[in-house]
């Protein structure tokens, strides 16, 4: 790949810096570069990042320093790759540690499967931020989860697609895991390209 895949911790730290996020609609839809993101069908989530190489939604969580990210970019990768190489690079970088002064690995895995017609590696982590606090908690963490896919309908291009939750479990509730099946579900592959890459 030109770059290493991109890894969402950016957008996690968005939700606190300068300038208003706007509320979105429920439901609302984003054309990307190859995707269409639909938002979650609730009120409450912000666009933080649009542009159609990607989009970063977030929603702040029940106590102060909780909040909950969903992020779709499309990166551009060598169409010569195999397939087989791509999903392997994306492993690397889903299990690396690029932050060891903040992040420290609680857990982390990953598995090749086919989604939306496309060979992703589905991945999941759980990372202990030693930067963020949370009241009444000890211990912060970033727990992700989700697919990194070569697009079905051209080898050069790749979609990461990551809902992330900050919050004092080292794992994702219930309701996140609900929440981040209905907006990957929600999360189309096409054949939007606008002839850019």
């Amino acid at each position: 790949m030109r770059n290493t895949i991109f890894v969402i911790f950016f957008a996690v730290g968005l939700l606190g810096c300068g300038g208003a996020p706007q509320e979105v609609a429920p439901r609302t839809g984003y054309n990307l570069i190859g995707a269409t993101v639909i938002s979650a069908n609730e009120p409450g989530w912000f666009a933080i990042k649009s542009n159609p190489g990607g989009v970063a939604l977030g929603k702040s969580g029940d106590l102060q320093g909780e909040s909950r990210i969903y992020s779709v970019t499309i990166i551009q990768v060598d169409s010569s790759q195999s397939d087989q190489s791509f999903l392997e690079m994306a492993k690397t970088s889903k299990t690396a540690n690029d932050n060891p002064s903040r992040f420290q690995i609680a857990k982390a895995s990953t598995k090749q499967v086919t989604f939306k017609g496309a060979r992703c590696l589905q991945f999941e982590s759980s990372l202990q931020n030693s930067r963020a606090s949370i009241p009444g908690t000890n211990v912060v963490f970033e727990n992700n989860v989700g697919y990194t896919c070569r697009h079905p309908l051209r080898k050069d291009v790749a979609v990461d697609m990551t809902y992330s939750s900050r919050s004092g479990s080292n794992s994702l509730s219930v309701e996140d895991r609900s929440a981040a099946k209905r907006l990957f579900s929600n999360t189309k592959l096409n054949s939007n390209f606008f002839d850019r890459l």
